[in-house]
């Protein structure tokens, strides 16, 4: 139930008002499920620079609760799990990197390399892992 909390709640499957009834979240979970290509398209578009404080302050206790390990044979729930926890961390430092630049700890220009990709880190890994390009800091060219 955490874990397609945490998605709805990533993805707006949902309205944040509904995200505390579990009925719903399991039934709107369980529909994103039955389309894994738009689900896996999501999970590839995922901006982590562009997830919201609050949404993040709204994930981080649920994802603490998550602990579905070993619950799955062939480990799908452990996976969606783990990017889980990765992009909520990297939302997180993302969302430092941006609170440093406005405090003028960090340099705008070199924090907006960082935070103003229009692909997603996940995108930009897979297309050099398909190219064999080395993956460069800042934003990825369309």
């Amino acid at each position: 139930l955490m874990l397609a909390t945490c998605f709805c709640i990533f993805f707006e499957y949902l309205p944040i008002a509904e995200s505390g009834d579990a009925a719903r979240v399991l039934e709107t979970f369980s529909g994103v499920l039955s389309r894994p290509d738009d689900f896996l398209e999501d999970l590839m578009k995922l901006r982590a620079q562009g997830v919201p404080k609050d949404k993040i302050f709204r994930l981080q206790p649920l994802i603490h609760e998550v602990d579905i390990n070993g619950t799955d044979s062939r480990g799908v729930l452990d996976s969606l799990s783990a990017f889980a926890r990765a992009a909520l961390e990297s939302a997180q430092i993302y969302s430092e990197i941006r609170d440093a630049a406005e405090a003028g700890q960090l340099d705008r220009q070199q924090a907006a390399n960082l935070l103003d990709s229009l692909e997603s880190d996940q995108r930009r890994m897979v297309s050099a892992m398909d190219t064999g390009q080395q993956v460069v800091d800042g934003p990825a060219s369309p």
